[in-house]
């Protein structure tokens, strides 16, 4: 409600959740030169799917949340490059320069969609925290978050391990509901389905979660048991959450 004077008659405006801004760098505990956060602003370019470099004019794709306004995006592309490198689908079919051995102990000579998610797999840990990284996909999944594998998350270096992990922010599509507020999809879909010929998810194609999904099946489970048993994950927590201090405050 808004008054335009003191004396005026309360005129009702809407319904909105006050939030704190994705630059409140005090509540979020940024702090250093080593802490890095940037925003995915696009869910259909290849960058922000990792299915290709990011370009040299890549400010309507990212965008700096620490340090404000940065423009330094080196390390970043850094990671981004590697994850880019394990696309399955830009395999080439040639011979490597030299054999590679995966974590697994298999040893690969082509530059194929074997080779890439192999490496994937084996090189992960070395770019990214493994557990944050499951939480992220086990609950995007969970919740029906069509909206946060691209647009939306906020991938984030920070840390002693110094590697990145994903971080929610937006978060305004969850359990049916599209990222223009409607409620369209039912509860079982997955981030493979397709509904009238348009995937479900955005950014169901990225490079980072397609081969996660691929290469991680084991952890993926694990986090997902994890969070059942700790009364993170279930009915009755959903309905507090959602239902007792959320739309009934409403």
């Amino acid at each position: 409600f808004h008054q335009a004077t003191e004396n005026d008659t309360p005129v009702f405006i809407g319904k909105y959740n006050f939030n704190y801004d994705k630059g409140a760098e005090n509540v979020f505990g940024f702090s250093g030169s080593n802490a890095e956060c940037w925003e995915f602003k696009n869910n259909t370019s290849d960058a922000c799917n990792f299915l290709g470099t990011i370009p040299d004019s890549w400010g309507d794709d990212f965008e700096a949340r620490y340090p404000d306004k940065s423009t330094n995006i080196t390390r970043f592309k850094q990671m981004h490059n590697w994850v880019v490198s394990t696309c399955q689908a830009n395999a080439t079919g040639a011979a490597l320069a030299s054999s590679y051995t995966d974590v697994d102990g298999n040893k690969h000579t082509v530059d194929n969609a074997a080779y890439r998610l192999a490496k994937f797999k084996t090189e992960f840990e070395q770019w990214f925290d493994m557990h944050y990284t499951a939480v992220y996909y086990t609950y995007t999944f969970f919740a029906l978050m069509v909206d946060q594998r691209a647009k939306n998350m906020f991938l984030t270096y920070w840390g002693e391990e110094k590697r990145w992990s994903a971080w929610f922010y937006d978060n305004d599509t969850s359990f049916g509901i599209n990222n223009e507020g409607q409620l369209v999809f039912d509860y079982f879909h997955s981030d493979t389905d397709q509904l009238e010929g348009a995937n479900v998810y955005n950014g169901q194609n990225s490079v980072l979660w397609c081969n996660f999904r691929d290469a991680f099946p084991d952890e993926i489970k694990a986090t997902y048991q994890d969070l059942r048993s700790n009364g993170v994950l279930n009915y009755d927590e959903l309905v507090e959450q959602f239902i007792t201090k959320g739309s009934d405050k409403w």
